[in-house]
C-alpha cells in the first residue's frame, strides 16, 4: 500500500474540496494518468484502549440509537487489539497482502470470534450488525438495554459505544470556485480528476443520470478503473435493483464503477417503507446531488422542469464514482457508515466524501473512529461541518484527521417577487426560489399550530393556499413535503428577526 502520489492526486483532492471550500487556489496540473499508488499518509495517527473516563463519556451520550420499542440498542464493542490498518500504521507495513498483516489480520478474526462467541452465549438473541477487522476493531450488535453492562463485562472488551442515528446535511459553481482555472493548467475539464476513485456515502445516487454516463454528454469514454486491491478478484459490487417498485437493475460502467447499501442497523432498527429502494439507488435525491456536484460528467443540462439551467459539471468531472448508501428516510446509523468506510478501504477509494452530521465528539463516534483508519490507508476524508450556526459549538466533524468543510454561498441565485396584498396594505419582497412561482393570487396562511414546519400536515389543511413557515431545525425541502401533505399551493421561507 506505500505508493507515492502523483502531481494530478493532489488536484483532484484539491478541486474536491473546493466545491465549498472557496478560497483555495490548487497549484498542480490534472493529468491523465493511472490511478496512483497509495502511501501511508504522514505520520500514523493511533488512539490508546479507552479509559473509564472514556466509556463513562459514551454512556453519558443521549443520542443512543434504540428500537422503535426502546428495548433493544445498537452499540459498538472495541477490543483491546487495534485494527488492521492501524497495526500497519503501528509498525511500519505498508502492504496489506505481508504475511505480518495477513498473520495479525488471522490472529484478530480469531479474537472477534472469541468475542462474538462470549457475547451469543451471555446475552441470547444478540444480534451483530457488522464486524470491523480492518478497521477500528471489533463488532457492532443489537442487544436489549437491560444488558448493556452485560457487554461491558464482556473479556478484551476496552470500550462500548453508543451507535447513533445522523442526517444527512450549479452551473457556475466550478467558475466560481476557481476550479476552470486549475482545469486548464491541467488541459482542460476533460482530464479534471482523471483516475481519481471518488466515493460518496451517502442516500445512494440515481445511475441513469447523465453525470455518470460512460461515455460522459461530451463523447469522451472513460477507461476501465483498476482493480479493487481489497476485494477478491478485484471486483467491486453493483447493487442496484429490487422487488420495490421503481428499483430498476443498472449495470455499473467505468464512470460509477461500483456500488453498495449498507443499512444494517438502519434496517434492524428503523425499517424501510414501501417506496424505500433496497439497493444502491437514491430515493431522497441528497446523494444523487452530492457525488453529481462533486465528480459528476461535465457536458450535463439541467432543468426542474419548469425552467432551464443552462449545462452543468461535477467540480472533478473525470473521476470515477463509487457509491455507499448509508442513509433512509429517518437518517443515518454510524455504524452502518462505518462498514461502508471498510468497504471503500477494500475498493480502493482514495477520496472520502460524507456531508452527514456528527463527529462532535469524534473519540466515541464511530464513523470518526472509521475515519481515522482511512487516514492510515491513504484516504482523504471530506466531511460537512454541517448547517448550524452561527452559535457557538454548532460544528460537525472536529476530528484532526478529516478536511471538515464549511458551507459557502454562490455568487448565482434564482429569485421570484412576492406580493401579498391585505387589510393594510401591499408588501412585496424579493427572495430565493427554483420554480416557476404562482401566477395567480392565492390566500397566505401562517402555519400556526407548527410555525416551524417540522411535522406533516394534515390532508386538506392548506388546500390551495400558500403556507408561512419558519426557518430552522430541519431542511427547507423537507417543511415544503410536510405542508404539501396539506395541499399547499406554495410555500414561503422567511427569517424572523428580533427588533
Amino acid at each position: 500500500m506505500s505508493r507515492p502520489f502523483p502531481r494530478s492526486y493532489f488536484v483532484a483532492l484539491t478541486l474536491l474540496l473546493s466545491l465549498i471550500l472557496v478560497g483555495i487556489t490548487p497549484l498542480r496540473p490534472v493529468g491523465a494518468q493511472p490511478r496512483p499508488e497509495r502511501p501511508t499518509t504522514g505520520t500514523p495517527l493511533t488512539i490508546e484502549p479507552a479509559t473509564i473516563t472514556s466509556r463513562e463519556d459514551a454512556a453519558y451520550n443521549k443520542q443512543l440509537a434504540l428500537s422503535r420499542d426502546g428495548t433493544l440498542a445498537s452499540v459498538f464493542l472495541k477490543v483491546d487489539s487495534p485494527s488492521l490498518l492501524s497495526f500497519m500504521a503501528q509498525n511500519g507495513i505498508t502492504n496489506i497482502n505481508s504475511p505480518a498483516a495477513q498473520q495479525y489480520l488471522r490472529q484478530l478474526n480469531a479474537e472477534l470470534d472469541a468475542l462474538i462467541a462470549q457475547a451469543q452465549q451471555r446475552i441470547p438473541g444478540l444480534v451483530i450488525t457488522h464486524r470491523f477487522d480492518l478497521i477500528i476493531g471489533g463488532v457492532s450488535v443489537a442487544a436489549p438495554v437491560s444488558q448493556l453492562d452485560q457487554l461491558r463485562r464482556l473479556p478484551n472488551v476496552v470500550d462500548v459505544i453508543n451507535d447513533r442515528i445522523e442526517k444527512i446535511e450549479t452551473y457556475r459553481t466550478p467558475t466560481f470556485i476557481g476550479a476552470t482555472t486549475a482545469w486548464n493548467r491541467g488541459g482542460g475539464s476533460a482530464f479534471a480528476g482523471e483516475g481519481v476513485i471518488f466515493g460518496v456515502l451517502d442516500s445512494g445516487v440515481w445511475p441513469e443520470h447523465p453525470s455518470f454516463s460512460d461515455p460522459d454528454p461530451l463523447g469522451k469514454p472513460y477507461a476501465p478503473p483498476p482493480p479493487a486491491p481489497g476485494n477478491p478478484g478485484g471486483v467491486r459490487a453493483c447493487d442496484f435493483g429490487s422487488a420495490i417498485p421503481g428499483d430498476a437493475p443498472f449495470t455499473c460502467n467505468n464512470k460509477l464503477i461500483g456500488s453498495y447499501r449498507f443499512m444494517t442497523a438502519y434496517d434492524f432498527f428503523v425499517g424501510t417503507q414501501p417506496y424505500e429502494f433496497l439497493s444502491g439507488r437514491d430515493d431522497d435525491g441528497h446523494g444523487t446531488h452530492t457525488a453529481s456536484t462533486a465528480a459528476g460528467n461535465r457536458g450535463v443540462p439541467a432543468s426542474d422542469g419548469s425552467r432551464v439551467f443552462g449545462t452543468i459539471s461535477g467540480i472533478a468531472p473525470r473521476a470515477y464514482v463509487v457509491n455507499y448508501k448509508v442513509c433512509g428516510e429517518q437518517g443515518c446509523f454510524t455504524t452502518d457508515s462505518a462498514a461502508a468506510v471498510q468497504q471503500a478501504i477494500r475498493d480502493g477509494v482514495q477520496v472520502i466524501n460524507f456531508s452527514i452530521s456528527g463527529g462532535t465528539n469524534p473519540y466515541s463516534d464511530i464513523a470518526s473512529l472509521a475515519f481515522l483508519d482511512a487516514y492510515n490507508a491513504g484516504i482523504l476524508v471530506s466531511a460537512s461541518a454541517g448547517n448550524s450556526g452561527p452559535g457557538a459549538d454548532t460544528v460537525n466533524h472536529r476530528e484532526p484527521w478529516v478536511a471538515t468543510v464549511g458551507a459557502s454561498t454562490s455568487d448565482r441565485s434564482y429569485l421570484s417577487t412576492l406580493t401579498v396584498t391585505g387589510s393594510s396594505g401591499t408588501f412585496t419582497a424579493v427572495g430565493a426560489s427554483s420554480g416557476a412561482g404562482i401566477a395567480t393570487p392565492a390566500s397566505v396562511v401562517v402555519n400556526t399550530g407548527d410555525p416551524l414546519c417540522l411535522n406533516p400536515a394534515a390532508p386538506g389543511s392548506f388546500t390551495g393556499q400558500i403556507v408561512v413557515c419558519q426557518r430552522g431545525v430541519i431542511a427547507r425541502v423537507a417543511k415544503s413535503a410536510n405542508v404539501a401533505e396539506g395541499g399547499r399551493r406554495g410555500y414561503d421561507l422567511v427569517q424572523l428577526v428580533a427588533e
